[in-house]
């Protein structure tokens, strides 16, 4: 895929079924259990062999601590297998204006009734062109 320029989307799935993107998601939901530092680790090897890869299981790695972390327990049981099963994944966080700069971005979420609401402009996806999930990242007034 270095003379292409683009992984194929078929090889990032067989991966990610094998819970290779996101080896720090729980066994419990299909993943390996590694700790921040082994799949650290883990990421930096796979990155020396090409750094594309380390991208995409960087976003991968990405969506799934967000839906760990901050998900409720039926968001993890149901999207953290789709992860480790070959779903992939991109995070929306970068923003025009403020680049991946956390404290500048201007996304803001809010519910209305049962549908989310979310409001601005993310830029600078990646994977976001054969993701299967988007996390999106905005700002709510809590």
């Amino acid at each position: 895929w270095d003379r292409t320029g683009l992984i194929p989307p078929e090889l990032l799935r067989d991966l990610g079924a094998e819970a290779r993107l996101c080896a720090e998601v729980p066994e419990q939901y299909g993943g390996w259990g590694l700790s921040s530092l082994h799949s650290g680790v883990y990421t930096a090897h796979a990155g020396s062999l090409c750094s594309s890869l380390r991208s995409v299981m960087t976003s991968q790695g990405m969506a799934a601590w967000t839906i760990q972390r901050l998900g409720t327990a039926e968001q993890s049981a149901g999207l953290l297998p789709r992860l480790t099963g070959g779903a992939l994944a991109a995070v929306g966080f970068s923003e025009p204006g403020a680049g991946s700069d956390l404290a500048a971005m201007t996304t803001t979420v809010r519910r209305d009734g049962d549908t989310v609401v979310i409001d601005g402009h993310k830029k600078w996806v990646t994977a976001a062109h054969y993701a299967d999930l988007l996390v999106v990242v905005g700002r709510h007034e809590d």
